[in-house]
This record gives C-alpha cells, sequence and structure tokens, in this order.
C-alpha cells in the first residue's frame, strides 16, 4: 500500500534544504554587499573630511592673501599721501622764496637802466636759485618715499618696524633685515647735513614701565649707534625712549605687539625740533 505521508516528507525535505541555502547565500550575499557599503561610505567620508581640510586651507590662505593685500592697499595709499605732502610743502617753499624776493623788489629804489638790466639779472638768478631749490627738496622727499615717510609738525617721520626692523620681545639688537633701511637713511643724512635727527624708541607693554622705558632706549640708541657706523655725526642725534607710552595698535595680539615694537625717526632743521 502507498504511503502517502512518506512521499510527503520526501518532497518536502529537499525543499526545505534548498530553500535554507537560498537563505543562507542571500544571508551570506547581504553581509558581502553591506560590507563593501560600508567600506564605500567610510572612504567617502574620509574624502569628506579631506575636502574640508583643503577647503579651510584655501580659506586661510584667501584670507592671508586679502590681509596682505588690505596692507598693501594702506601702504600705497600712505605712500601717495607722503608724496603728495612732500610736493605741496616743496612748492610752499618755492611760494614762501618768490614772495620773499618779490617783496624785496619792490622795496628796492628805481634804478638807471643799466642798474635795471643788473635787476633783471638778479630776478633770473632768483628765479634759477629757487628752481633748484624746488628740485632739491623734491629729490629729497623722493628719496624719503620709499621708507614710508610721512611729514609731520615735528618734521619728516621714519617708522622702523615691521619688514624694515623686527625686534623680538625685549629685545634691542637690530636684526639683520635692517641693515638696507639703516643704509638708506643714512645716505640721506649725509646728503643733507643740516638736518637734525630725533630718535624715539618704543616698546609692547609686555613688562614693568620702568623696564620698558630702559629697553626703548636702548632701542633708540641701538639706532643711533648703526647710523653712526655709517657715518653720520653722533652731535645731530637725539635720543629718547618712551617705553609703551604711545602704541600704534592694540597690544592684545601678538601682531599688535609687534608693531608696537619700534623706532621712530624724526628728521628736521635745527628750527623745527
Amino acid at each position: 500500500m502507498y504511503d502517502v505521508s512518506d512521499s510527503s516528507q520526501s518532497i518536502w525535505k529537499p525543499l526545505f534544504w534548498l530553500l535554507f541555502a537560498a537563505l543562507i547565500s542571500v544571508s551570506l550575499l547581504y553581509r558581502h554587499h553591506s560590507d563593501q557599503l560600508r567600506q564605500t561610505l567610510a572612504q567617502e567620508r574620509q574624502a569628506l573630511r579631506s575636502l574640508d581640510r583643503s577647503l579651510n586651507a584655501r580659506e586661510s590662505e584667501l584670507a592671508k592673501a586679502t590681509r596682505a593685500l588690505d596692507a598693501a592697499r594702506t601702504e600705497i595709499s600712505a605712500l601717495e599721501t607722503a608724496h603728495a605732502e612732500a610736493l605741496a610743502s616743496a612748492d610752499g617753499q618755492t611760494e614762501r622764496a618768490r614772495q620773499g624776493a618779490t617783496a624785496a623788489m619792490k622795496q628796492t629804489p628805481l634804478a638807471e637802466p643799466g642798474e635795471q638790466r643788473n635787476s633783471s639779472l638778479c630776478e633770473d638768478a632768483i628765479e634759477q636759485a629757487s628752481e633748484q631749490a624746488t628740485d632739491q627738496v623734491h629729490a629729497f622727499y623722493e628719496d624719503l618715499i620709499p621708507l614710508g615717510a610721512r611729514l609731520t609738525e615735528r618734521g619728516v617721520r621714519i617708522d622702523l618696524r615691521g619688514d624694515r626692523m623686527r625686534f623680538a620681545s625685549g629685545s634691542a639688537t637690530l636684526p639683520a633685515e635692517a641693515a638696507p633701511t639703516l643704509d638708506q637713511i643714512a645716505a640721506i643724512l649725509l646728503d643733507h647735513p643740516d638736518l637734525q635727527v630725533l630718535i624715539q624708541g618704543h616698546t609692547d607693554s609686555a613688562g614693568s614701565r620702568e623696564l620698558n622705558l630702559r629697553l626703548s632706549q636702548q632701542r633708540a640708541t641701538t639706532v643711533r649707534q648703526a647710523l653712526a657706523e655709517r657715518g653720520v655725526e653722533t652731535a645731530r642725534f637725539r635720543v629718547q625712549g618712551l617705553g609703551s607710552a604711545v602704541p600704534v595698535a592694540d597690544n592684545a595680539s601678538a601682531a599688535g605687539r609687534q608693531r608696537n615694537r619700534r623706532v621712530e625717526l624724526y628728521l628736521a632743521r635745527e628750527q623745527n625740533r
């Protein structure tokens, strides 16, 4: 007699194992793809972090470039202002000389024809001397403009800081990069022996008042010594140490403190000091 239960079991048993094997295969396949997806996701996250770092670096470079551009624009503006002020000063001196010569001529009594010819020659000589004086003044200020010089009530000011003279904190030692600037200043002073020089030293706010006054005096004295070694007479110098009393930047930042560690020179003739 045919056993139905035996036949049913013989059919379902292979199907069961076939289904079980299929489930195992699907599970393994899913796990394999899942591992691949996780690996791909990790790689993409790593690439994203790398892009973020690259973007941050580019943004930092852009910020630095922007600051450098702003500084360059400020420097150009200062140079243009100094140039305009120098030309205005030279023109003013020339005009005053002409006015003085004209006034002197008006006060002179009328002369004979021969004397009038001599007077005309004198006028030409005065005009020529005035033009020469103007050229000399213009040349003088043209030499100072590359140094960032500015006209002030106390004379022509030259700031020795930043790339021209970068003092280390607590130090009065002249940095090596200061030599070209000092060479230029010494050459100008040697070409204009009538100029007197006030040298003022400054510090940042670090340290005590007494320490900063002494340090600023040392910085100014160091600059005087460097110019004297280049042939400028020491009798033409006057030295002051002002400590941290006259900052030009905020001492809260390292950049601000660096700007405040400086020396300023005022070039003027004796009556302007």
